[in-house]
């Protein structure tokens, strides 16, 4: 079995993939993990998010732009190596 291949990403880019918010949701209702994403890079960083960020934050803003406390949240948890 080979590894991926990593690369840096945006934290933008990550948090506003559908795979992101579905693993926010997961989390958040108690769901499972789902073993039947495929690339689930990102489903997996919005599990991770899910179990540190408040039950009450917002991952979108009511104008769907991306919550710019959820943001600051998201790239702290990475620098402290939380969230990879």
């Amino acid at each position: 079995m080979s590894q991926y291949e990593t690369r840096m990403t945006l934290p933008e880019w990550v948090m506003t993939h559908s795979n992101f918010a579905r693993g926010l949701d997961d989390v958040r209702s108690g769901r499972p993990f789902d073993a039947e994403i495929h690339d689930g890079w990102e489903y997996e960083r919005g599990r991770l998010f899910g179990a540190i960020a408040p039950r009450n934050m917002r991952l979108l803003t009511r104008a769907k732009n991306l919550n710019p406390k959820a943001l600051k949240l998201y790239i702290a948890a990475r620098h402290r190596g939380l969230i990879l």
